[in-house]
């Protein structure tokens, strides 16, 4: 009996250990509001096509539309990797916000501006993807209105640095076509049908 208690109590301290020793990056928010999923690894990500691969398949059954990759902000390097329009910011700022009646403080702001071309109504979903060392956060927010802006916790910090970069996918939003594409397209169509008078 008592070699099972044993055993039983080692179990107990092997399960405790691996659950207090698992490290939460951070938590965020974006647009007032708390994200409605979330997901960390301690295998993150490398490069832009993994992370898009990793936030598509775990955030799959919410998404009507794939997401796509539009920006990165580097610690030391800062915003690169921008689809073209895109602006995305990040600053070590500390902030009080207000959330359904609970205050939360963040140590990062981050706001995500979307190309002109885009409609300023554009509902889409936005997940913000953290990335410090091997460890990986993605934070899913669904029918957000473009711009975006919120903030974000790192709990994590490695030798003072607290991310390695920051990035922004979004689902759901298409560009409204520019007035000059609008226009081309037109006169292909004219001259197509120029060119079907002149054959008859």
């Amino acid at each position: 009996m008592k070699s099972v208690i044993r055993l039983f109590l080692i179990v107990a301290l092997v399960a405790f250990a691996s659950t207090a020793s698992a490290l939460t990056i951070g938590d965020a928010f974006a647009n007032n509001q708390s994200a409605s999923f979330f997901t960390e690894t301690d295998d993150a990500p490398t490069g832009e096509d993994a992370e898009t691969t990793f936030v598509n398949n775990t955030f799959s059954a919410d998404l009507t539309s794939p997401l796509i990759f539009v920006g990165k902000f580097d610690k030391d390097d800062g915003a690169e990797e921008l689809m073209a329009g895109w602006s995305f910011v990040v600053t070590k700022e500390s902030i009080s916000v207000d959330i359904d009646g609970t205050t939360f403080n963040y140590g990062y702001t981050f706001t995500l501006y979307a190309p002109e071309n885009y409609p300023a109504s554009s509902a889409v979903d936005f997940v913000l993807g953290i990335k410090q060392g091997d460890l990986y956060s993605a934070f899913f927010f669904d029918n957000f209105t473009l711009d975006i802006t919120g903030a974000y916790n790192s709990f994590n910090t490695n030798n003072g640095l607290d991310y390695s970069h920051i990035s922004a996918f979004v689902a759901g939003a298409a560009p409204v076509p520019e007035p000059s594409t609008l226009l081309l397209l037109g006169a292909g169509i004219a001259g197509l049908a120029v060119y079907r008078r002149k054959k008859s």
